[in-house]
């Protein structure tokens, strides 16, 4: 693995993967991208959207066609794809490591010509989310106490350090006392999120499918098979992103579980959901 500091959006190799800490900063760097085979990716994009670009980013590296993909973490875990050259963003070392999965992955290459790069973003003004700050410290000191970060024991050394900071915090819920005790299956599945649940979800109506799940959503149509599919066409975002949406008069709120998005202009067809607008301004493209 190798460091740098990224100091331009402008990414030139034939093939890579780009993994940053935000949406915004996904969003910056793929909008410093041209030419053919530019992808991006991220949670402001509904997952039906997200399935469909990674359909065409395997497409494209299947025959060696040209194919950069800027990304926030959701690639990490769950998502098989494979590119000789992966950048990441420097973050927690669990989270590098998982990055580095997506290198190579069908070992069809040497390894001299299979590399991670480490990067930080220069004059970088995106605010580091808190449940990366002390995690991307903490591989930063393992940086410079490692030659090989992905080694046994820095691995070993990047998670004594996170729970001698974190301790009891990391498990709040007693998940693992519960588990060793009682095995309350349910009640252990009710408490435990890796996330907090905060934020709201927006049904993007952007095709016939998505259309015609609308009208039953409106007509008072409820039932575990509907919602699930609805949920291929949802954006989930912060509280205070959805009000900033609200105040804008793009959001048609149907009840009190189902949102809409009714201004499909503020939906960008290659970077999703666009949130950083300003409240009660009509928006055009």
């Amino acid at each position: 693995m190798k460091r740098l500091i990224l100091r331009t959006q402008k990414l030139w190799l034939h093939n890579l993967i780009c993994i940053v800490n935000s949406k915004k900063a996904a969003q910056k760097i793929f909008d410093g991208l041209n030419g053919d085979g530019c992808y991006h990716l991220s949670t402001f994009m509904y997952p039906q959207h997200r399935r469909k670009i990674l359909a065409e980013v395997r497409e494209r590296l299947k025959n060696n066609l040209p194919c950069k993909l800027v990304a926030t973490s959701l690639v990490e875990a769950g998502v098989d794809v494979d590119f000789p050259v992966v950048y990441r963003e420097i973050a927690g070392l669990d989270s590098i490591i998982q990055a580095a999965g997506r290198c190579n992955r069908e070992n069809k290459r040497p390894l001299e010509e299979s590399i991670v790069y480490i990067f930080e973003i220069e004059n970088d003004d995106t605010k580091i989310p808190s449940f990366i700050r002390l995690p991307r410290e903490i591989t930063q000191m393992v940086m410079r106490d490692f030659n090989d970060i992905s080694s046994t024991a820095a691995i070993k050394k990047y998670f004594d350090q996170l729970h001698v900071n974190k301790g009891e915090s990391l498990d709040m819920h007693n998940i693992l006392g519960m588990s060793d005790k009682r095995m309350l299956f349910k009640d252990i599945a009710s408490d435990f999120k890796i996330i907090g649940e905060t934020g709201r979800g927006v049904f993007i109506p952007c095709d016939d499918a998505s259309k015609k799940l609308l009208e039953q959503l409106r007509a008072g149509v409820r039932n575990r098979s509907l919602m699930r599919k609805a949920g291929q066409y949802i954006v989930n975002v912060y509280e205070n992103q959805f009000l900033k949406l609200q105040g804008a008069g793009v959001i048609d709120v149907v009840d009190e579980n189902i949102n809409v998005l009714a201004d499909m202009s503020i939906y960008d067809v290659h970077k999703g959901l666009i949130v950083n607008i300003d409240d009660g301004v009509g928006v055009f493209f």
